[in-house]
């Protein structure tokens, strides 16, 4: 059962919840005999339930899906089968009015689908390219990849109106809406746009480009070599998209490079994302809209008509805005981004806010509509190729993405190992915010999934995080005809007359069942059994309250514990048969049906049951306190009397809020059980809770190096509680010899899971997508194996303070030494020439009282194990007695709090002033300081309105003489007033640029445009901000600047380095070019000329002198990363001749004899 306060403003939607709680066998049939055909369905906008984490996504490639609308089949001159008989590419009918068909039939509806994501509807290149590496079928854009104007329908999906009435359907449903998009190439430029838009690359006739097939042993891709010219017609290239829009391998084009950022994916044109100035309208588009003045209102997206025309912007402005204008026109609720790796993350940032930003337009302008109540914001989900269960911060964090693709979720439909899966996505995502996976088993792209479908479903629809089901995953479409291109059978047509109706059943049930409960794919993962497999999930947030308990190959008769769960009289059901029934001694019985599923979730109010929790306390495990005494909180309900009973002593009564207090005076490691028992009228319920004095045991992991490995270091989390860790890969771990690194978590880590890498995490153990190593105490990990000691068995001992090489002094009356001892049986210490004492790891003894000053104590340590004896000797030195003196403690007060107080205590008695301690006086610029009078050495806590540091329960920071404390760091003088140095890499087309920097909670900084940077040479500038940690900046030039108008600037916190989108922790490595040059004979020394290709821009003629080589050959090497045009010069000679453009250089080439080449001639 799902307890929601946001379901009570739903109220119809309330009604209806119940109605299947309180008829479950109604549900029940209608989940078990739900058919493709025409079912009716009661539409409701709001699912109050509704969270992307738990999405069940439902990918659809519209054009296979459904016919809903013929009229629009052969749009643009399309055709169904190409001229060699096959159908592999074309498009086949499928449309927006056949999804909204389907949605009405509650298809969707009854698989649980709460959202669709369907291929990009946004108009497509009109014609073909050459399908697949043989060219063995005619490709057309029929799955929205190859973009053409992102501000019309492609008529082929259908008009504006059919557009809006499916999603308006969809969200009458409570069904979210996700378009598949593309901001990192447009389509291939068809024969047929060719000849629509006049850009004719040819010496060939339009109609020989629109009536071509192959013939006599051609193939598909023929067409380039028989009619296009790629190197030459600059004029008919440049009406395409312009080179200021796009790279592509054709004349007057720059080429894409092997980079993720700057390559020709697929040979496709490469949208020039990094961009950020006006390149003015790409021509294609202003002769397409020259011919759309009228007629096409029917295509033409509304919110997207005042944006067909040159907007002034760079060109990945223009894709943004127009794809904005989907959401704002339809209310569109997230987008799939596809090939996400190949565009700077900060694209995705500014597309995610422009989204949101139009979702929130779209809701106040139609507040009538289905969804226009909805408050979730806008929904990302990005392809970044060969991504599993990790968090990427370019994406989740300047990206703004909500999810990522999940490419490893197992394919196998193997239950007896799901489990791995289910621990390894909940305990990572769902444990956090700002992330989230979206897994599948079938895809467009990686192909169709198809074993045991049955099991198949149940794994994914079960599963943490997002799902997404690939259209006809659940009724075993089967795949379509093969060819030269592996992708292509995935996508067959939907198989609507060939449905496997038990496999749609099963898939239908749960997924019913995981919409039902958000726990499912948003809730914490615990394992309640292994056979058979028996798993709960839980949810508590937002104000909704979710619990379920799932059973997987069961048979028969099954019995499941569902008491950390149910509580005893709780009315439950199975959601898979329809079974019902009441837990009785915290289990109950179900009959699995024939795919060994039982659902079970409640069915009606829990008993009244007394309630009794103490806090701290946990009744599954012994609780551990560190200090002398412990209080313990009573919370009581649904109780008329309770008693309690301390180790099976004396019974006294307790009420609500009563504290009990245990462990004073008791020795460590001592057990206090305390017994609470409470009665009304249901009876007694009672419980009993553990609690353990003892030391605080810090974690503590040794590691055997393997012999390829250099420093190892480790990552550590504890996913129960919420601690994260340090930034991944971790901390260097510390060298103990032979091959041996060790390290010491931080206090409040009592357990820990711990994964350790090398080589800056390329290299790990366990292996990626594996959970840590689940450690605590100290252990040792070596060649696969953990053991509790040393597995190389030499015994150790350790004085603390103390050091065996090193004479150690101290300046107290007497000094406190403890002892730790590793790998050891016994061990005996011998202060001087006393007698041997036996000693255990953890005690203490004291040395020096009644020593005099100067006098050296020797104490000797002796252990010995099975493996050998340990035989060390510590010296300690009695130095002058320091008497109490005062102690100034300095504190940079953080910007949320208050005036500080300064609480302080000695290490042994504990004492010092009452709570919070002493208020701190104000030094100015954020300064504070108090002076402790009188004191050698005390611990410091520091203090303001509830916040302090160090955090609770944690000890203070000890100080013995004036220290200063600021961001983390204790110092010994007072720090330096905080610099930070930014240095940027000026586009072109640039002045000297500006900075601009703000405080991000008080947004104060200099005077607009800000501060001018100080060239470094090489196009780079910098500038560094004194008195501040941390900023956000924004770089600007002439009315241009990064980030865009109303973006936030770029956060900084320590020095970095910009250039073309990109932020860099260190100076990135500059790229050059080398020419190298065979002089002619009769020229003098040569010189080289070069500018760039768009800019023009270069040195003053003849240019550069170059360096001999020897042998004839000189050289220069240009600071460049992009390429330029060379031209060689001398005395009046040059090559390429007079008004001939120069010869294109890019990384290393060589000239002789007219030969340009990128390897040296001989």
């Amino acid at each position: 059962m799902i307890h929601s306060k946001k379901a009570v403003l739903k109220f119809l939607l309330s009604i209806l919840i119940s109605l299947t709680m309180i008829f479950p066998n109604l549900f029940a049939a209608s989940l078990s005999t739900s058919l493709v055909g025409n079912v009716p369905i009661t539409s409701t906008d709001d699912d109050p339930y509704f969270t992307w984490d738990n999405a069940t996504v439902y990918f659809t490639m519209t054009d296979r899906f459904y016919n809903g609308n013929t009229s629009n089949d052969t749009s643009y001159g399309r055709v169904k089968v190409d001229a060699t008989g096959k159908n592999i590419g074309t498009f086949h009918g499928g449309d927006v009015a056949g999804l909204t068909k389907k949605l009405k039939e509650g298809y969707f509806k009854n698989l649980g689908v709460n959202a669709i994501w369907m291929t990009a509807p946004y108009e497509q290149m009109h014609g073909y390219v050459g399908g697949g590496n043989s060219g063995d079928f005619a490709h057309y854009a029929y799955h929205g990849y190859y973009a053409l104007d992102y501000t019309m329908m492609d008529k082929n999906m259908g008009t504006v109106a059919e557009m809006r009435e499916f999603v308006d359907e969809a969200h009458s449903q409570g069904i979210r809406v996700i378009l598949d998009i593309v901001m990192n190439h447009p389509g291939y430029l068809s024969m047929k746009d060719m000849t629509e838009y006049d850009i004719m690359p040819t010496n060939h006739s339009k109609s020989e480009l629109l009536n071509w097939s192959p013939s006599n042993g051609q193939t598909w891709h023929s067409y380039h070599d028989l009619f296009l010219d790629y190197t030459g017609h600059n004029d008919a290239w440049a009406k395409w998209w312009s080179s200021g829009w796009i790279r592509a391998g054709v004349a007057g084009y720059t080429a894409g490079d092997n980079s993720e950022l700057r390559m020709n994916l697929a040979g496709l044109p490469d949208f020039k994302t990094e961009v950020t100035s006006n390149q003015g309208l790409a021509p294609i588009l202003k002769t397409k809209w020259s011919q759309e003045t009228s007629g096409y209102d029917n295509w033409i997206v509304p919110a997207a008509k005042s944006l067909r025309t040159d907007l002034g912007v760079a060109p990945t402005e223009y894709n943004i805005k127009w794809l904005a204008a989907w959401v704002r026109e339809f209310g569109i609720d997230g987008f799939r981004v596809d090939t996400a790796k190949h565009v700077e993350p900060f694209r995705w940032g500014q597309l995610k806010d422009a989204c949101n930003t139009a979702l929130k337009e779209w809701r106040v302008a139609n507040p009538t509509k289905a969804g226009a109540n909805w408050d979730d914001d806008f929904w990302m989900t990005g392809e970044v190729y060969n991504t599993g269960v990790e968090y990427k911060a370019e994406y989740f964090e300047t990206g703004k993405f909500d999810s990522l693709i999940n490419f490893f979720f197992p394919k196998d439909g193997n239950l007896n190992t799901i489990n791995n899966t289910y621990q390894d996505i909940a305990s990572k995502v769902n444990t956090k915010d700002n992330w989230n996976v979206l897994s599948y088993i079938s895809s467009h792209d990686e192909g169709l999934t198809r074993a045991n479908m049955t099991n198949l479903g149940t794994a994914l629809l079960l599963s943490p995080g997002g799902v997404q089901i690939f259209y006809g995953d659940e009724t075993n479409r089967p795949g379509s005809e093969t060819c030269s291109d592996k992708d292509q059978p995935s996508r067959s047509d939907m198989n609507w007359s060939s449905v496997n109706q038990s496999t749609l059943n099963h898939w239908q049930i749960i997924g019913t069942f995981r919409k039902n409960h958000p726990s499912i794919g948003a809730g914490t993962h615990t394992v309640i059994s292994s056979s058979p497999y028996v798993f709960s999930r839980t949810y508590n947030k937002e104000g909704i309250s979710d619990k379920v308990v799932v059973a997987l190959n069961a048979t028969g008769s099954t019995t499941i514990n569902v008491s950390s769960i149910f509580k005893d009289g709780t009315p439950v059901r199975d959601a898979y048969t329809g079974a019902k029934a009441t837990v009785a001694n915290g289990s109950v019985t179900f009959t699995a049906g024939s795919a060994g599923v039982i659902l079970i979730e409640q069915n009606g109010e829990e008993p009244l049951t007394p309630v009794v929790t103490l806090t701290p306390g946990n009744v599954a495990d012994t609780t551990k306190y560190y200090t002398d005494t412990l209080d313990v909180k009573v919370a009581l309900q649904n109780v008329t009397e309770a008693t309690c009973m301390i180790n099976g002593n004396e019974v006294y009564t307790v009420k609500n809020g009563d504290i009990i207090t245990i462990g004073k005076g008791e020795a460590l490691e001592t057990t206090t059980k305390i017994t609470v028992s409470a009665i009304n009228a249901l009876g007694t319920y009672s419980q009993t809770y553990s609690y353990l004095k003892t030391e605080r045991k810090p974690v503590t992991v040794h590691f055997y190096k393997p012999a390829d490995w250099s420093t190892p270091s480790l990552y550590y989390y504890n996913d129960v509680l919420s601690l994260t860790g340090p930034k991944w890969p971790g901390v260097t771990m510390n060298s103990e010899g032979d091959n041996w690194y060790s390290y010491t978590l931080p206090a409040e880590y009592e357990t820990a899971q711990v994964i350790f890498n090398t080589n800056n995490g390329t290299t790990q153990i366990p292996d990626k997508e594996k959970p840590g190593f689940v450690v605590e105490g100290e252990m040792w990990y070596k060649d696969g194996v953990w053991t509790s000691t040393n597995p190389d068995g030499k015994p150790s001992v350790t004085l603390t303070p103390g050091n065996s090489s090193t004479t150690t002094t101290y300046t107290s009356s007497t000094l406190s030494i403890k002892v730790i001892l590793k790998n050891v049986i016994s061990a005996t210490c011998q202060i001087d020439n006393g007698e041997a004492f036996s000693v255990a790891s953890g005690e203490s003894f004291e040395i020096g009282k009644d020593v005099a000053t100067g006098t050296i104590t020797s104490i000797k340590v002796k252990a010995e194990n099975e493996q050998g004896l340990f035989n060390g000797t510590f010296t300690y030195k009695k130095e002058t007695v320091i008497p109490p003196t005062d102690i100034t403690v300095h504190f940079y007060k953080p910007s949320s709090w208050g005036i500080p107080n300064l609480y302080y205590y000695e290490t042994e008695s504990k004492t010092g002033p009452k709570w919070p301690g002493e208020a701190m006086t104000s030094e100015g610029d954020g300064w504070y300081s108090y002076t402790i009078k009188d004191w050698t050495s005390a611990y410091v806590l520091f203090n303001s309105n509830d916040q302090q540091i160090p955090g609770a329960k944690e000890p203070g920071i000890n100080v013995s003489k004036e220290v200063w404390y600021k961001d983390g760091v204790l110092y010994t003088s007072k720090p330096e007033e905080a610099k930070l140095t930014v240095h940027f890499y000026k586009p072109s087309g640039w002045s000297t640029p500006n900075l601009y920097y703000y405080e991000t909670e008080t947004k104060t900084g200099p005077k607009w445009p800000g501060e001018a940077m100080t060239t470094e040479g090489n196009n780079w500038y910098s500038y560094t901000i004194t008195g501040s940690s941390a900023v956000r900046t924004i770089f600007n030039s002439n009315g241009q600047q990064i980030p865009g108008a109303n973006e936030p600037g770029i956060e900084v916190s320590k020095e970095i380095w910009y250039k073309d989108g990109m932020l860099y922790t260190s100076k990135p490595e500059e790229k050059v070019i080398t020419v190298h040059f065979y002089n002619p004979s009769g020229w003098g020394t040569p010189n080289l000329y070069y500018y760039e290709t768009e800019s023009k821009t270069g040195p003053k003629w003849p240019g550069e002198a170059m360096t001999a080589e020897g042998n004839n050959w000189y050289t220069y090497t240009i600071p460049s990363e992009i390429a330029v045009k060379v031209l060689f010069n001398s005395n009046n000679q040059q090559i390429p001749t007079a008004n001939q453009p120069g010869f294109e250089a890019n990384g290393e080439m060589w000239y002789k004899d007219g030969t340009w080449t990128s390897s040296k001639p001989n």
